[in-house]
């Protein structure tokens, strides 16, 4: 409630995008709205103050508010800081951030979907983590092409988790602070 009611708070514009990740559109418009304002209409970066998450969940809840109306600035200003980290050398993939993936949505938002899921698919497979349940990417959860990128990201987290599962249920360097989860290490003490 206090992130709600605080509009110096940066913060806030997460709450927003957990809103609205959550399906509560009516709840999450008004702050990503104020968080688009502030921005003046930019988004500057992986740490700017509105980013492409923040975007793609704005024209989710205007496409479904009113029929697409002012989807396009927010287009417009993923693809110019798309072109700004290209132009600037930043090509880079990593867990939390792709310049492929915005690219890639961007694309795929507008209508362009083999483009979009190709970069979407080149971003996950350099490492990038797509989120599995937010309510803004739905149309893109549903669209058939996005089902063996899904699978492909299902995959390698289960094989990351067996990796490290093998090691703190062998030989925990962690245990003096941490221990994994009642029964998360049955599996793995089963197979050897």
């Amino acid at each position: 409630m206090r992130l709600a009611q605080d509009p110096g708070s940066l913060a806030r514009r997460d709450l927003g995008l957990a809103l609205a990740g959550a399906d509560d559109y009516a709840r999450a418009q008004p702050i990503l709205e104020e968080m688009w304002q502030r921005s003046g209409g930019l988004i500057a970066g992986d740490y700017s103050f509105f980013q492409v998450a923040h975007a793609a969940a704005l024209m989710a809840i205007r496409r479904v508010a009113n029929a697409d109306a002012g989807i396009g600035e927010l287009i417009a200003a993923i693809r110019d800081d798309v072109r700004r980290k290209r132009e600037a050398g930043i090509v880079r993939t990593g867990q939390i951030q792709s310049v492929d993936y915005d690219e890639g949505l961007a694309a795929f938002l507008v209508g362009e979907q083999e483009t979009g899921l190709a970069l979407i698919a080149k971003a996950s497979a350099d490492g990038f983590f797509i989120p599995p349940n937010e309510a803004y990417l739905q149309t893109l959860y549903d669209n058939p092409g996005f089902a063996p990128i899904r699978a492909t990201q299902e995959a390698r987290q289960a094989r990351e988790r067996d990796r490290f599962l093998a090691i703190v249920c062998t030989d925990n360097p962690y245990a003096a602070v941490w221990q994994p989860a009642e029964g998360a290490c049955e599996r793995v003490t089963a197979d050897g």
